[in-house]
C-alpha cells in the first residue's frame, strides 16, 4: 500500500488562475495519473499537447461548468458530467462560467509523462483568454 498525504501532493499552479493537484502516488513502473483539477471563471487552462499515442484520459466535473476541446470539437460539461477521450491529441480545458470549476481526471498513458508539467501548445489560432 501507498499512502500519499496531502501535504505532500504534487501541485501545480497557473498565474492565469488553475491548480492542478496530483493524487495519485507515484508507484515506478505505473503508466496511470490521477488528478483534481480547479479553474477559476473565465479562465483558459490553454491547450495541451498530445500524449503518446493510444494513451486515454477519463474525465468528471464535480462543480461548475467546463468546456472541453478536444482536437477543436467542443463540449460543454456540467456538474456530474464525465467525458473519456483519446489523449493523442491536442485537448483544452476552459471554464465557462461564472463560478470555480472542479474535475477530476484520470489519464491511462502509454508511456509515463506528467500532465501537469506539461507544457501547453497552442495549434494555430488558439489563443488563451485573459
Amino acid at each position: 500500500m501507498v499512502v500519499l498525504r496531502h501535504a505532500a501532493q504534487d501541485v501545480a499552479r497557473d498565474p492565469s488562475g488553475w491548480e492542478r493537484r496530483i493524487l495519485s502516488p507515484c508507484c515506478p513502473g505505473s503508466s496511470s495519473e490521477f488528478m483534481r483539477t480547479t479553474i477559476a471563471p473565465g479562465v483558459d487552462a490553454g491547450v495541451f499537447a498530445p500524449h503518446a499515442g493510444g494513451s486515454r484520459e477519463y474525465l468528471a466535473v464535480e462543480r461548475g461548468a467546463l468546456q472541453l476541446t478536444v482536437d477543436g470539437t467542443s463540449h460543454v460539461l456540467r456538474a456530474g458530467d464525465s467525458a473519456y477521450y483519446a489523449g493523442d491529441c491536442h485537448h483544452q480545458f476552459v471554464n465557462p462560467g461564472r463560478e470555480p470549476c472542479v474535475y477530476y481526471l484520470a489519464m491511462a498513458l502509454t508511456q509515463s509523462r506528467p500532465h501537469a508539467r506539461r507544457s501547453r501548445v497552442p495549434p494555430a489560432g488558439v489563443r488563451r483568454r485573459s
